[in-house]
């Protein structure tokens, strides 16, 4: 299952489309430069949904949340890089404001979806922020609809747990191939393939088959810290 080799499933659907013109591009070049975007957008959600509208306390906010020591040590870890994320679900929450509003009640089931194909971790912050603004505002006025949207984006969760292979039995154990793609996927990404064998009949309990070649497309690391510095520069 891609999403437990942190590899971003959402990001793999998008190369999947690329297929046809070159064989496993390498995003996570792109993916860094597109969460130092989501970072500072999220940052800039969350002052406004306080109500600070003023230029200069938005650019220090900006810049205090592209400067976090947590959000820049997981660089290291591009599929947890999407701090941004959980800004914007915090942003939805303070705009619910205890009240059901249809934009942030939106943008809170879209954020799970999308934290889900980036990485099940993320998933949990997120649908907790976004469940306690839901059932804040539940306390304040219980609602019919604000249970129904609850539901169908539990819904479509689950649709994406099961038609991912999240729910899937994995594949491991003696003499079994690992492979890091799945259906909907596909080789969209492609890794090493792995044999595991017992330890007993080899020293190493986990030895390389196959070296397979990824075609790297904006993915080298000068690259990708060249286009994070100059996203933090013009934002």
């Amino acid at each position: 299952m891609i999403a437990f080799t942190d590899s971003i499933p959402l990001m793999a659907l998008l190369a999947k489309l690329l297929r046809p013109f070159g064989a496993g591009p390498n995003y996570f070049g792109v993916w860094i430069v597109i969460v130092f975007v989501v970072q500072a957008l999220g940052a800039l959600s969350v002052l406004r949904a306080l109500g600070v509208h003023r230029l200069a306390p938005q650019l220090g906010g900006v810049c205090l949340a592209m400067l976090l020591p947590a959000f820049l040590f997981r660089s290291v870890h591009p599929a947890l890089c999407a701090h941004g994320l959980v800004l914007f679900a915090m942003s939805a929450a303070v705009q619910m404001r205890g009240t059901v509003r249809w934009r942030p009640m939106l943008l809170g089931s879209t954020l799970c979806v999308v934290a889900l194909l980036v990485h099940p971790y993320l998933l949990v912050m997120v649908a907790m922020i976004t469940l306690g603004a839901w059932l804040d505002a539940w306390a304040t006025k219980p609602s019919v609809s604000l249970v129904v949207w609850a539901g169908g984006t539990g819904v479509a969760l689950g649709a994406v747990l099961l038609a991912g292979g999240y729910l899937g039995p994995g594949e491991s154990g003696v003499g079994r191939r690992v492979s890091a793609s799945t259906p909907w996927t596909g080789p969209a990404l492609s890794f090493p393939k792995w044999r595991v064998q017992s330890p007993a009949a080899n020293r190493s309990s986990i030895r390389p088959v196959a070296n397979t070649r990824v075609t790297t497309i904006w993915g080298s690391a000068s690259w990708c810290w060249f286009c994070s510095g100059s996203v933090w520069v013009l934002v």
